[in-house]
């Protein structure tokens, strides 16, 4: 093909993919193309990978009819112009750049098909993926309509759903921090449980994250056993746990002790001294890479006994089938199980409800 008729056509094909409008505006857009102007490269995606890779999204709550498709790398590429409307953007493609300018009040942004550049507060910022041109239509990156545009992005095995943040509906709740996990750069908390129990809250740049003073945290500073107040986006997945967006996380309390260990179980056994003191015996899974799968915690008269929720709970409330969530210093020990003292015990589900 004539590289003059090559550019052509591929103008034709962005300017529908981003505007939907008729071919005869596109002719005529892409007429203008200056000589030289490199021609981006189109993704190369089959038709039976669109069909086997398909991902549903939901903007605001109403399903859209344009679906994204998972992509190489494990990001999920979404139809740009079908999610950008259905935030209320406005679209402008811009023939000579190759790029398309999204506005909306007083925010802008630009994408430019085949970079991995996004402009967000007059800075570049690389994401997952390029934009991609697949069957005239432009997908970007899940996380665009989070760190460019203002919203909440919830994935899971049902798709995508979106929340615009001038319209998202939220939800408070409370709880302690049963993990804190950070995969390149994916970053999460996981309160209320472990496991399959509580809910794991996706923690954007967008996510406001406040110490007891009201003073910004890094998200690093997070750590297990913080007791935490959260608002969240009401949209979750219909996983186990269920994921949702967070929007603000503030830490109520934290534990003294530098070095914190957690194990998540089921309560074994409950030991009782002549003395009177109450030990517990779990088993299940260790928090961290260091803290063991099983282990005995006593209670002692400064452990603090929380339910899922936050509300203190009594011993006696610790009884055997219970799935609790116990927290402790690495100063156990070298018995098997190895034995502790319990800076915190939480109860995730009664031994009925287990």
């Amino acid at each position: 093909m004539h590289h003059t008729t090559k550019k052509t056509a591929v103008a034709i094909a962005l300017a529908l993919a981003v505007t939907g409008g008729g071919a005869a505006w596109a002719q005529a857009e892409a007429a203008t193309q200056p000589q030289g102007q490199p021609v981006p490269t189109l993704a190369l995606i089959s038709s039976d990978h669109l069909k086997q890779a398909v991902v549903p999204v939901q903007v605001n709550g109403q399903n859209l009819e344009d679906s994204g498709y998972l992509g190489q790398g494990g990001e999920a590429m979404l139809p740009l112009r079908a999610v950008a409307e259905a935030m209320g953007f406005q679209l402008q493609w811009n023939a000579q750049a190759y790029s398309v300018e999204l506005t909306k009040d007083n925010l802008f942004t630009t994408v430019k098909t085949g970079e991995n550049e996004y402009a967000v507060n007059k800075m570049l910022k690389k994401l997952e993926a390029a934009p991609a041109l697949v069957e005239s239509k432009l997908y970007v990156p899940a996380s665009f309509f989070v760190e460019v545009l203002p919203g909440a992005v919830v994935s899971g095995n049902d798709g995508i759903s979106i929340t615009a943040k001038e319209e998202r509906k939220s939800v408070q709740a409370k709880g302690v921090v049963t993990a804190v996990r950070d995969h390149e750069g994916r970053r999460s908390l996981h309160i209320k449980g472990y496991g399959t129990d509580g809910v794991v809250l996706n923690v954007g740049e967008q996510t406001e994250i406040l110490g007891a003073d009201g003073n910004k945290l890094d998200f690093s500073a997070l750590t297990i056993g913080m007791e935490v107040e959260v608002e969240h986006s009401m949209a979750m997945t219909m996983s186990l746990p269920p994921q949702t967006a967070a929007f603000r996380i503030k830490v109520v309390s934290a534990l003294e002790a530098k070095d914190v260990l957690g194990t998540w179980g089921t309560i074994e056994e409950i030991l009782q001294s002549v003395n009177g003191d109450v030990s517990v015996r779990v088993k299940g899974a260790g928090l961290t890479d260091s803290s063991p799968e099983e282990v005995v915690l006593r209670i002692a008269k400064d452990t603090v006994l929380q339910n899922a929720e936050g509300k203190d709970i009594g011993v006696s409330e610790l009884t055997k089938g219970a799935r609790v969530v116990g927290f402790y210093t690495p100063m156990l020990t070298k018995s098997l199980p190895p034995i502790g003292t319990a800076l915190k015990m939480t109860l995730v589900a009664e031994a009925s409800e287990a």
